[in-house]
């Protein structure tokens, strides 16, 4: 799994693996996320020392496994992001309401609840549908993963699109309305 590789950003691609560093300090890892979870796998060949870390956090872990490999690398210094949600208008969630067309990523589903906004995401993406929070009349957090939503407006302030935050810290994602709110 390891002979063939193809050049990645500073490192190779093996089947399955990513290869960094030559030599003494050549590393063979592979990274992985879903929903609400994470996992770092990784072993040095020249010690035949390896580590696999999983995680029930949306969040990076390959520092932890790197430094339990070798103690002098870093640990990252974990951010916690604080949300406070507050209460909106029901003229503000229904104009939030549509389908948002995402280019090579599908249609994101915002539909009006009771007394709040839930997403669906693009069907590829594997997730159930959550709960939008919000933040601002233009800003909502998923809880249950580290994503969220801006409502983006024309200048006569109707909603027209969204930024979407994905849970694994991509960057945005613009969608454009592609119905009409109701």
């Amino acid at each position: 799994m390891l002979n063939t590789r193809r050049p990645i950003d500073g490192s190779e691609q093996a089947l399955g693996w990513v290869v960094t560093g030559k030599g003494e300090d050549e590393l063979v890892a592979h990274e992985g996320a879903t929903w609400g979870y994470a996992s770092y796998t990784a072993w040095e060949p020249r010690t035949r020392r390896g580590v696999v870390i999983l995680s029930n956090q949306l969040i990076a872990v390959a520092d932890i496994a790197n430094h339990l490999l070798k103690p002098s690398t870093p640990l990252e210094t974990p951010t916690v992001t604080r949300h406070t949600e507050i209460n909106l208008e029901s003229e503000i969630l229904d104009a939030c309401a549509g389908h948002y067309g995402a280019k090579e990523e599908g249609v994101f589903l915002i539909v009006r609840e009771p007394d709040f906004l839930t997403i669906q995401m693009p069907i590829g993406w594997g997730l159930p549908k959550f709960r939008l929070s919000p933040e601002s009349s233009r800003d909502f957090f998923v809880a249950e993963l580290p994503s969220r939503v801006t409502f983006q407006t024309d200048t006569n302030g109707q909603v027209n699109g969204i930024l979407v935050y994905p849970p694994r810290g991509q960057h945005a994602l613009p969608a454009s309305r592609i119905t009409p709110p109701k």
